[in-house]
């Protein structure tokens, strides 16, 4: 029996309250949950087939239904699908996995009837191993995809072409990683990108963008081991990685550095996201073991700095006023 559970947030904020509604999908795998809050509507992966389902609100108590499902990789025999995602207007919905062929759909969906439909709209087959991740960005027509062979590729939907190819050029430290996943930033300003090696540390590179024209700037260590989980926050501050080992981190996006970090698993983490307020990060194992991480600095430190001199100079006036 595979088990799809969603809990109630309790108080302390940091540990679950009670079960709201448990799922069961039979046969099914899913991995990799792509919510779209606007629609309320989410993709999941089972093996070569995409599945929507659509999240369902009624006096207090949440519960979904599927809507959809298709078998999306065709060209390799048992080859999975390893991410689903829809665009922020619902116009596109992205499907890629372990064949390294990206494919692009366009999306009808009736919400007052539950009809969606999904034609195939365009498929890219710039790589050459395994896609693990893709995302779209905020506002442009374009999706970037994280891959096996080495390269993160940027694609302008309209046009069907690939614009752009990120690759770490540095091989002394970058040689044999592959691309975990990559992420725009809400603001539109930044790319983040994850990647591992065969054995050793992961990191994390940023590069700026401004239309099309995109740079390498910085490259971070996030842990010693590879990543194997990973999100981006609501309002793009925070990413947040769960590694092989049990970790669990938050970067801040900000300054590229570690926010805050513990090791909460004994075993590998598969399962991450951001709470809506970004105050903690949830992570999940496949043994159903559940851990929050705090963000210890969710101002970040130059913030809390300049809180602390504000009150210190009102402190400081406050006397003055008082008795002179």
């Amino acid at each position: 029996m595979n088990l799809q559970v969603i809990y109630k947030r309790g108080q302390p904020a940091h540990q679950l309250k009670n079960k709201i509604y448990e799922f069961d999908s039979g046969d099914d795998i899913f991995e990799n949950i792509r919510i779209n809050k606007k629609n309320k509507l989410f993709v999941v992966n089972s093996e070569e087939n995409c599945v929507i389902f659509r999240i369902l609100e009624k006096d207090d108590q949440i519960t979904f239904k599927e809507i959809h499902r298709f078998r999306t990789d065709f060209s390799l025999e048992d080859a999975c699908q390893n991410d689903g995602k829809f665009n922020n207007t619902l116009k596109y919905l992205g499907c890629a996995g372990e064949e390294g062929v990206l494919r692009l759909y366009n999306v009808n969906y009736q919400k007052d009837s539950d009809n969606i439909k999904i034609e195939k709209y365009h498929e890219f087959n710039s790589h050459t191993k395994s896609i693990n991740s893709l995302d779209f960005h905020v506002e442009q027509d374009l999706v970037m995809t994280a891959s096996d062979d080495g390269t993160c590729r940027i694609f302008n939907i309209p046009k069907k072409m690939e614009i752009k190819k990120l690759q770490l050029t540095d091989q002394a430290t970058f040689e044999n990683y592959k691309f975990h996943s990559a992420y725009f930033s809400p603001d539109e300003k930044t790319i983040f990108t994850i990647q591992n090696p065969m054995r050793g540390a992961s990191y994390m590179s940023v590069w700026t963008i401004e239309k099309e024209d995109i740079q390498h700037i910085q490259n971070t260590k996030l842990h010693k081991h590879p990543v194997t989980a990973s999100c981006i926050s609501k309002e793009g501050l925070f990413l947040g990685i769960g590694t092989g080992d049990g970790a669990a981190k938050t970067i801040n996006t900000r300054y590229y550095d570690i926010e805050s970090s513990k090791h909460p698993h004994d075993m590998v983490v598969k399962g991450i996201d951001f709470t809506g307020d970004s105050r903690f990060l949830i992570t999940g194992t496949p043994e159903f073991d559940i851990d929050f991480l705090a963000n210890v600095r969710p101002s970040g430190n130059f913030s809390t700095f300049v809180k602390i001199v504000v009150i210190g100079v009102m402190i400081s006036w406050l006397i003055d006023y008082l008795y002179n």
